[in-house]
């Protein structure tokens, strides 16, 4: 899962006629006409200042023969952007270190003497040239930029050093015919562009974590990948997500948009499948007020937003923070059921919120930690999990939101504190793991109790980890007759009481 919210996020995407990549601290725009556009910013609002370095279309002569990059681009399985000349390949490509811009040479080049790679600048200015390559300044209080010098790699792997320069308002460096004459090909060059706070402290690239807390669903053909996004466009992280084949073919290169706002901030993803489309639900913070929501929105099999614009679940003072919602898809009705805090929600496959109920956003005890259904068969619609005084809690809903009931108490006898209880239930049945410290053993271990459909005949626990731990965080999923449970080992922190 890693590897594909990596891959689309570093990936371009056709945004407004631009091949769009980058965050919204440090931007890269591919042009139509083949220009690269780079915008590095400092702050959030008021506070914020730009800076802009534009990079024409590069020219590669080799004597009196121009090898031409031509101005269209297309986006690869990899989310680079290419072009294809005849004779050289020119890519865009995002990572870790920033903008990587590289020239394949399938062949060596006609002509004599050295390739000259020449390419016109404007914006930032220039500032100097040292070890770490070409650097451009923009105004007092921005972030600049630093066009990294180039290497030249041919297919053998020897690997030779071509120093950039900055002269009559380009860009410009030689390979030498040499190395050309010489080489095993193909032959790549890879200068590396990247965004620094100051020159020669640079920060040239963009870090992992702004792609982070990653949830999954399958709908019986492929996956949904949803995720926060600290890309361009937003004050916060937005919500992306990306289609996985089932052959784990990445069928969304670049993600796609979920959620984005310049004054708002999302959070705490969640996903359901129907079998057919997806349910995607997070909190959304307005920035300037700290106000919370819960809102959702629907995904087709085909990637598509099934909602014009976000479904409002749940609203909030601006003084009441909002648990990460939990969504499940309610297959004995055909809808979603979502829960946050002590509040749930149901909402119809057509995007309609149906109903709410619960005891409240500011309920006594912790929020609840886990939601499931199972295949109906007449009995509760959806049960809900949480942890209250000790003890494991599992509350059991109607389709038209009465509680049928509670049950587990203190999970089969058991007496210790309790934590992040998880459950998933089938036709007949629940299984409900969580964490347990009794203060007898050395650390927290796993613990799994079942319990009937209605609440009724509850097990006593089982032991799932052995000591020493210590243990924190389950899961559990369903396959068939097959019951899975996660956990975290040798957890180095003690799980909140929640």
């Amino acid at each position: 899962m890693a590897e594909v919210i990596r891959r689309s996020h570093f990936g371009f995407v056709d945004h407004e006629g631009d091949l769009v990549a980058g965050t919204r601290h440090f931007e890269r725009h591919v042009r139509p006409d083949g220009t690269l556009a780079l915008r590095a910013s400092t702050g959030d609002g008021p506070e914020r200042r730009d800076a802009t370095l534009e990079l024409g279309r590069a020219r590669l002569q080799r004597g009196a023969v121009r090898l031409d990059v031509p101005a269209d681009r297309e986006v690869d399985a990899l989310g680079h952007a290419v072009a294809r000349g005849e004779g050289v390949v020119e890519t865009l490509a995002n990572d870790e270190r920033g903008l990587e811009q590289t020239w394949t040479l399938d062949a060596k080049p006609p002509g004599t003497g050295p390739l000259a790679v020449r390419i016109p600048t404007s914006g930032a200015k220039h500032v100097v040239t040292n070890a770490r390559g070409v650097h451009f300044g923009g105004p007092s209080g921005t972030l600049g930029f630093v066009y990294g010098h180039a290497t030249v790699v041919d297919a053998r792997g020897t690997r030779t050093a071509v120093a950039v320069r900055h002269e009559r308002g380009e860009l410009a460096f030689d390979v030498p015919g040499a190395v050309l004459d010489g080489a095993a090909y193909p032959v790549v060059v890879d200068p590396v562009i990247g965004a620094e706070v100051a020159v020669d402290a640079g920060a040239p690239g963009d870090e992992i974590p702004t792609a982070t807390s990653p949830a999954v669903a399958w709908n019986g053909s492929q996956f949904l990948v949803v995720w926060e996004d600290s890309r361009i466009g937003g004050a916060g992280p937005g919500i992306y997500g990306a289609r996985l084949s089932a052959s784990e073919a990445l069928l969304d290169v670049g993600g796609f948009p979920i959620a984005t706002s310049s004054t708002v901030t999302y959070s705490a993803p969640a996903v359901a499948s129907n079998g057919s489309n997806y349910l995607v639900t997070w909190r959304a913070t307005t920035n300037s007020t700290a106000h919370q929501q819960v809102q959702a929105r629907g995904v087709s099999g085909t990637g598509g937003l099934l909602e014009s614009t976000p479904i409002t679940v749940s609203t909030s003072s601006a003084t009441t923070p909002v648990s990460d919602p939990l969504v499940t898809s309610v297959e004995a009705w055909s809808g979603y059921a979502v829960a946050w805090n002590r509040r749930w929600a149901l909402i119809t496959l057509s995007g309609t919120l149906l109903r709410t109920g619960g005891s409240g956003d500011t309920g006594t005890g912790t929020p609840y930690t886990a939601i499931s259904t199972s295949t109906g068969n007449g009995h509760s619609l959806f049960w809900l999990a949480r942890v209250d005084n000790r003890n494991v809690v599992l509350e059991f809903y109607r389709q038209d939101g009465v509680l049928e009931g509670t049950t587990i108490g203190n999970a089969g006898g058991s007496s210790g504190d309790k934590y992040t209880p998880s459950m998933t239930c089938g036709g007949y049945g629940c299984l409900v793991t969580y964490v347990e410290d009794t203060g007898f053993q050395p650390d927290p271990t796993t613990r799994v109790v079942r319990c009937g459909i209605t609440g009724g005949g509850v097990s006593s626990y089982n032991t799932l980890t052995p000591t020493p731990g210590p243990y924190a965080n389950t899961a559990i999923t369903r396959m068939g007759n097959r019951w899975y449970v996660a956990f975290e080992a040798n957890a180095t922190t003690t799980p909140e009481p929640r």
